[in-house]
């Protein structure tokens, strides 16, 4: 039975995702999404109005455009840092193919250690690690396996945790105060879902949110 669910619980995750390929600017930052959009890619960066007279013209119209193009090439390995960074530490859901050692009929959950020093191939969306190769890989928000959440862009708008963090302090001002893991423990009852590998709702993941929105827990003066 556990096979069974762990198995349809990774079909629907790959199903609900976005190729490896887009992946990394779907789930990018907002911040640096909008910076690389603007930023000029190779051609863009090309003067082709000027007529260059000489080879020499030529190659440093070239090299000018490469030099360009460079800061968009920088905030694309940046924002896949980030997201492989997103998978190692469980907060998305990475589901693909087994190809190896043996191939799999179906998607499986990919374990997050597997991003930890090896990087996919982000063309053919595959991920070769210890071993074991994945294909057809695809990228998930948690958010969409909570309670039936559709999923949003995570720089756009705020997280099934994020969400449960802000109403559990409407009903509980001391909610940040409390010891982390009864925090952790009143977010996951929250959301009505316990913690599985890859669902985003780890301790680490949720703490986390909880100092991002709640800052540094508050001293109090008058305790001995």
């Amino acid at each position: 039975m556990a096979a069974i669910l762990a198995s349809n619980r990774a079909r629907e995750a790959w199903e609900k995702g976005t190729g490896l390929g887009n992946a990394w600017l779907r789930f990018a930052p907002e911040n640096l999404a909008s910076e690389y959009e603007r930023a000029p890619g190779f051609f863009e960066s090309l003067d082709l109005n000027s007529k260059p007279d000489s080879g020499w013209e030529i190659l440093k119209s070239l090299s000018d455009g490469l030099s360009k193009s460079q800061y968009r090439t920088e905030l694309e390995k940046e924002i896949k840092e980030h997201l492989l960074d997103e998978l190692f530490n469980d907060q998305l859901i990475a589901t693909g193919y087994r190809e190896l050692p043996s191939p799999g009929q179906s998607p499986v959950v990919i374990n997050p250690a597997r991003f930890e020093t090896d990087d996919p191939d982000w063309r053919e969306g595959t991920l070769e690690a210890h071993g074991f190769r994945y294909g057809r890989i695809r990228i998930t928000d948690p958010a969409v396996m909570i309670n039936g959440l559709n999923s949003k862009p995570k720089g756009g708008s705020n997280s099934a945790i994020d969400n449960a963090i802000a109403q559990l302090l409407k009903t509980n001002p001391e909610f940040a105060d409390l010891p982390r893991k009864t925090s952790c423990d009143l977010v996951r009852n929250y959301l009505g879902a316990a913690y599985k590998p890859g669902n985003g709702l780890s301790d680490q993941n949720i703490s986390k949110a909880i100092v991002r929105l709640c800052k540094r827990k508050r001293i109090n003066r008058n305790s001995n």
